[in-house]
């Protein structure tokens, strides 16, 4: 006899900021979704903590305090909402739980792009950072970042296609296809307009993950000396955290349409 698929227990929907909402940081945290947005993706990428956090927000090794981790995930969904889309997978049960979500920008957009990003998602993250780690963001980890994914995908290929910043989902509800709708509720209008697809991704089992929902890693090529039968570690670049105590690889994939 044959089984049906089991019905998904959650709904996919976008966040939508009012005009009003948009107008400073006070009006945009009003949203009532934001701060279980910003919890959710804190326990998504830290149970177990996940390396690539650690190394964004200063830390010299794992454990201890992730009391920056919050406040960068969130500094993604503010500029998501600002100038690209947020959409969140909650459960339809009473009360109702945001298990999952996506941050992501359309073609022509990016991550702190605009002034109103700049001043209420990245300004108030950097406040909190030290000096030492502002100056490695700017000039060390964002070059390496975008001198990365320009090689690997060709140059304005980022750009004009549409890109997954942040996809969280909270440890209870993963390997549930929570990410995987959250990925098909872009996907169907990329696909739909021929637009093509982007994400990195700082784990290898998410390589493996994306890869299965039809993105290739592409190889940077600034990279010599590469195997004919290339591993998955020789399509990554290594970036090093401020303090030199913590790395972690990052990979670019694309999706054609």
């Amino acid at each position: 006899m044959a089984h049906s698929a089991q019905a998904p227990t959650f709904n996919v929907r976008q966040i939508v900021p009012t005009a009003e909402n948009k107008e400073d940081l006070t009006k945009l945290e009003s949203i009532s979704e934001l701060r279980e947005i910003e919890n959710m993706l804190v326990a998504s990428f830290g149970e177990p903590e996940d390396l690539f956090t650690a190394v964004v927000t200063g830390k010299r090794g794992m454990g201890g305090s992730q009391e920056l981790s919050g406040p960068f995930w969130k500094s993604t969904v503010v500029a998501g909402l600002l100038g690209g889309e947020v959409y969140i997978a909650e459960t339809f049960t009473a009360p109702k739980k945001i298990v999952g979500c996506a941050v992501w920008f359309g073609p022509g957009r990016a991550m702190y792009d605009s002034p109103d990003q700049q001043a209420m998602a990245l300004g108030p993250l950097m406040g909190l950072f030290e000096p030492p780690l502002q100056a490695w963001w700017g000039n060390f980890f964002l070059p390496l970042y975008n001198k990365f994914t320009s090689s690997a995908l060709g140059e304005g290929t980022k750009l004009g296609s549409w890109h997954l910043q942040t996809l969280g989902v909270h440890p209870e509800y993963q390997r549930q296809n929570v990410g995987k709708h959250l990925v098909d509720v872009v996907a169907a209008k990329a696909t739909l307009n021929h637009i093509d697809m982007v994400v990195e991704c700082s784990k290898e089992v998410n390589v493996d993950i994306y890869r299965r929902l039809g993105f290739e890693t592409r190889m940077p090529k600034y990279k010599e000396n590469v195997p004919e039968s290339p591993s998955k570690y020789d399509f990554a670049e290594i970036i090093k955290g401020v303090h030199n105590t913590l790395e972690f690889p990052i990979w670019v994939l694309l999706r054609k349409t």
